[in-house]
């Protein structure tokens, strides 16, 4: 009797342990949301490149149960109404694998996992943006069905790629090279972009989406771009000297002494009087008195002369004043007949009720005393005003009509004089015409 009442609590206690055992974990899976969480709940892929591996930030995934529990990581792709706006659902779900596939989280415990994305190298996947959803399915480690949680939204945007435009001002004159040298470029890439300038040319600036005056710059390409590099004709100065100075005179053709790379100039030298050209030095040679010299740098050509007079060459310094009596010129040194190359000082003095006006001839200006050199012969004349505003013209003319009224005055007394004369010796009846009682 005894035994018999043993085996009937031993086995009670049998099948209560088991309700206990097999109820529990099915009650825990439809426990409330904070026992099983996801984090984060979503989040963005930056920049996710083409043709290689991105590997995600972690997701964590807590278990705050007593028990531990097993958890299957799936993909899936969303229904394209629900899809953020400005994002596609991804077009293919095996780019995305998470890792790991499943994971085993032990009570009060958290584990992690990760998403890797392999997107095809393809330039159309670039610039994307995309949706995708990574569920999390909890289950236990008996065997008990997997209960679907809520999602983990994934959104994917792909690399951006930008395009670099390059022009040359003005055009044919130079080109650009880049390095790399694609011209279309993935976001975040760095072009080294150089200016060359054709022969003759040189680099000046650059404008568009770069600056400086540095022949070599940077872009850092996050955005579309578009660059200019400005060329210069290179200048070059042609300097000339002349030896004596006096010995005589150079021209260029065309004129200036500053010319583009290239240019070619005439240089012809002119012997003064008394002396020839001997020769050119510097940047020319030869003995003939012209000679081309091409501007391919800065040139410095001297040209030499010899004297072949040795007796003093002069010149005439003749002067002349404007109106007659109104002044006159006084020269320094004195004298009118000048060496070659005297500096003479020419100034003019106002007669009385007069003003120095201007120099005319080979002077010039309102000065009353300039300076002339005598390297040819020179004619200079000084102009005066009266200082009277026009009353001598004015008296000379009255003074003229009085002269020729007192002359007619005369001239008529003499012929009234002459003709009473010539009547005096006629008849009585013939004087006059008429007859006289």
């Amino acid at each position: 009797m005894r035994t018999s009442r043993l085996k009937g609590v031993l086995l009670s206690a049998f099948m209560i342990v088991s309700l206990i055992l097999y109820v529990g974990p099915v009650a825990h899976a439809q426990e409330g949301e904070n026992v099983f969480t996801v984090s984060p709940g979503e989040f963005t892929a930056y920049g996710v490149p083409v043709g290689e591996l991105y590997i995600s930030r972690n997701i964590v995934v807590w278990n705050r149960d007593n028990f531990e529990r097993e958890v299957k990581i799936t993909v899936e792709t969303p229904p394209v109404e629900v899809v953020r706006a400005g994002y596609a659902p991804i077009p293919n779900e095996n780019w995305v694998t998470p890792y790991p596939l499943s994971l085993k989280i032990g009570k009060n415990s958290s584990a992690e996992f990760k998403i890797w994305l392999n997107i095809p190298e393809q330039e159309a996947l670039k610039g994307q943006k995309w949706e995708v959803w990574i569920r999390v399915e909890r289950g236990s480690l008996w065997g008990e069905e997997f209960v679907l949680k809520p999602k983990v939204r994934m959104d994917i945007e792909t690399i951006e790629v930008y395009e670099l435009t390059t022009n040359v001002e003005p055009s044919g004159i130079g080109s650009v090279s880049l390095n790399p040298t694609e011209g279309t470029y993935d976001a975040g890439t760095n072009v080294t972009v150089t200016a060359n300038p054709a022969s003759g040319y040189e680099f000046n600036h650059w404008s568009g989406d770069a600056t400086g005056t540095s022949m070599t710059t940077i872009l850092a390409m996050d955005s579309d771009k578009s660059v200019t590099a400005h060329f210069a004709p290179i200048r070059y100065s042609l300097t000339i000297s002349v030896i004596p100075l006096v010995g005589g005179s150079v021209a260029l053709d065309p004129p200036g002494g500053t010319y583009d790379a290239g240019t070619a100039v005439e240089v012809t030298a002119t012997a003064s009087p008394g002396y020839t050209f001997s020769q050119w030095s510097g940047n020319a040679s030869g003995t003939s008195t012209s000679v081309t010299v091409t501007m391919d740098s800065d040139k410095l050509v001297t040209a030499h002369f010899e004297r072949t007079q040795y007796e003093p060459i002069q010149y005439d310094l003749v002067t002349f004043v404007d109106p007659s009596g109104s002044g006159y010129v006084g020269l320094s040194p004195s004298g009118g007949a000048y060496d070659l190359g005297t500096e003479v000082t020419v100034t003019a003095f106002p007669a009385s009720s007069y003003e120095f006006n201007h120099w005319s001839g080979d002077a010039s200006g309102t000065l009353t005393s300039v300076t002339v050199t005598m390297n040819s012969d020179r004619s200079v004349t000084a102009n005066f005003a009266s200082t009277e505003g026009g009353q001598p013209e004015i008296q000379l003319g009255v003074g003229i009509g009085v002269a020729i009224l007192v002359i007619a005055i005369a001239v008529v007394a003499v012929w009234f004089w002459r003709r009473r004369k010539r009547e005096g010796k006629r008849p009585p009846e013939e004087v006059g015409g008429l007859p006289q009682y």
